[in-house]
């Protein structure tokens, strides 16, 4: 198995290409702005919230079955813990807006840089924020941007407003987003980016299914490919908790290599 890549796992960093070809409706009876308030007004309020969790992860070389745990300071510190089985940390991630971390247990590496580490290695632009709302079922846009607000209100179109709500937006960079949205909630059902220079693609999908505390999705499933590689995952919300005193523990033994990026 290979720890580097298995640790980054649950924060997506695998696109490839699929071209997505929109048709705009004409008319609306949604404002970009009432949309954009709507779906920042159901994420959910916390401070704290640790996560339980299963995830299956499959390409065309291997299958992994990992059990961890996530846990989030909200805006401060992603942290994540996965195993194998019985109970053996195999790596541990952690990042802040600044910084990431990736500790290799088994090959007893730790790499740590900032997120140009993920953009020159793992050839996408993402940043802590991005990661946060992947994992939270809240919306974002791909590439990141300083003003949320300012950039979906000048480059988005609403594609679809009847039944369904759906947006569409393609960047300077001819990176394209779709995002599918529940009217009834405003939360993201499916969200499909097309990197079109880089040639990969991404499908986020949420199942119906939520949690009532905090009301997250019982599972999020992703599938990437890049340039004719595939990925398949698949995560499962076990517990949550949320506003617990809880602490993000990362120690590192004085014998392991460092990888600085």
């Amino acid at each position: 198995m290979k720890i580097a890549s298995t640790s980054l796992v649950l924060f997506l960093l695998i696109f490839s290409c699929k071209t997505i070809k929109p048709v705009l409706s004409e008319k609306s009876d949604n404002s970009l702005l009432k949309i954009y308030d709507s779906l920042k007004l159901a994420e959910f309020p916390f401070t704290t919230i640790e996560i339980k969790f299963n995830v299956q992860y499959s390409n065309t070389l291997e299958n992994i079955s990992l059990k961890g745990n996530l846990k989030i300071l909200k805006d401060s510190i992603i942290w994540a813990s996965l195993s194998p089985g019985l109970g053996i940390e195999a790596a541990r991630f952690m990042c802040n807006p600044d910084s990431l971390f990736i500790l290799d247990r088994i090959n007893k590496e730790l790499t740590k840089g900032t997120y140009k580490y993920l953009k020159d290695v793992k050839k996408i632009d993402i940043d802590f924020r991005s990661l946060q709302a992947i994992l939270l079922n809240q919306f974002f846009i791909y590439p990141s941007v300083e003003n949320d607000k300012d950039e979906f209100l000048n480059t988005y179109s609403i594609k679809n407003d009847s039944t369904a709500l759906t947006i569409y937006r393609k960047s300077y960079s001819s990176v394209e987003n779709i995002v599918n949205i529940d009217r009834s909630a405003f939360r993201v059902k499916d969200y499909y980016l097309s990197d079109i220079p880089n040639m990969r693609s991404l499908k986020i999908n949420y199942s119906p299914e939520k949690h009532n505390i905090v009301n997250l999705p019982k599972e999020i499933r992703i599938y990437s490919s890049s340039q004719g590689k595939f990925m398949n995952i698949e995560i499962s919300y076990v517990k949550i908790s949320k506003d617990d005193n809880i602490t993000f523990t990362f120690n590192v033994p004085a014998s392991y290599k460092v990888i600085l990026y």
